[in-house]
């Protein structure tokens, strides 16, 4: 059984907005849903956090504006690997910007691999995250605790139904082909998309291009819809002065809407 022996949320400043102390143990709750064992050892667990009316934090990539999420396992033992499902954030436009959000409630899925799968999984979590509504805060999250492999299963049904709305994968959503393209700029260099589609696509889509490579970003993406074709460009940093340094199959590529994302595993060259 998982149990959380400390959970802290702190206040470190406010963003934007009045000049107003918050404290955000008053604004959300953090708790970690233990899950369930699957067949090959490794547990399927969640990371669930609800929020006050009104407020929201991010997805992976919060968009134009927001706070990125930062997870330190580190102090965790027989934890070989971990693996986030997230699910398809809402498309928030306020002020002329775009976000990437999860409003009042974020079931996080994660996969779990242990390196004994005989033995109980001791995790050691801190979390750096956003709370947001007319104003933004910082606020930090430590849960620590045991995930015995005899442990009755805790929080399935959430759990399922986050990883119900996982994006979908490039075949999944019809993708016939993904291809990336390095542009020299006067400033440096952006990241020209294209994805192809075998249907055509509604014109509110938006590209989130990652990269694996800390050292490497890449911007909010300007993106174009066009019938089957979804093309997009972002300003690039972190390359080498000829910009070859980027493995093209190492990008992940995400084409989201209102109603669905798409995620595409590396891209080729265009030709």
């Amino acid at each position: 059984m998982f149990n959380i022996a400390q959970i802290s949320l702190a206040s470190l400043t406010v963003l934007s907005g009045p000049v107003l102390a918050q404290d955000p143990s008053q604004i959300a709750s953090a708790a970690f849903l233990s899950g369930w064992q699957q067949d090959d050892g490794s547990h399927v667990a969640a990371l669930r956090f609800e929020m006050e009316p009104g407020w929201h934090t991010y997805w992976r990539v919060p968009g134009q504006v927001g706070i990125p999420w930062e997870f330190d396992w580190s102090g965790s033992s027989n934890l070989k690997s971990v693996t986030f499902e997230w699910p398809r954030p809402e498309i928030l436009e306020t002020f002329g910007f775009v976000s990437f959000v999860f409003e009042e409630e974020l079931v996080l899925p994660v996969r779990l691999v242990p390196i004994d799968s005989a033995t109980p999984i001791e995790i050691s979590l801190a979390i750096d995250y956003g709370l947001c509504s007319e104003i933004c805060i910082p606020a930090t999250v430590d849960l620590n605790g045991q995930i015995d492999v005899a442990s009755v299963s805790q929080g399935r049904e959430v759990i399922e139904k986050a990883l119900s709305q996982r994006a979908q994968s490039a075949a999944e959503g019809g993708v016939l082909k993904a291809t990336c393209n390095i542009v020299p700029t006067d400033k440096g260099f952006s990241l020209a998309t294209s994805i192809e589609f075998a249907a055509s696509q509604n014109d509110a889509q938006y590209v989130v291009v990652e990269a694996p490579d800390p050292m490497v970003w890449i911007d909010f993406a300007d993106t174009k819809t066009e019938g089957h074709h979804v093309t997009s460009r972002a300003r690039i940093d972190g390359l080498d002065g000829n910009g070859v340094l980027l493995d093209r199959s190492s990008l992940r590529v995400t084409v989201l809407d209102a109603d669905r994302a798409v995620e595409v595993q590396g891209c080729t060259a265009p030709g």
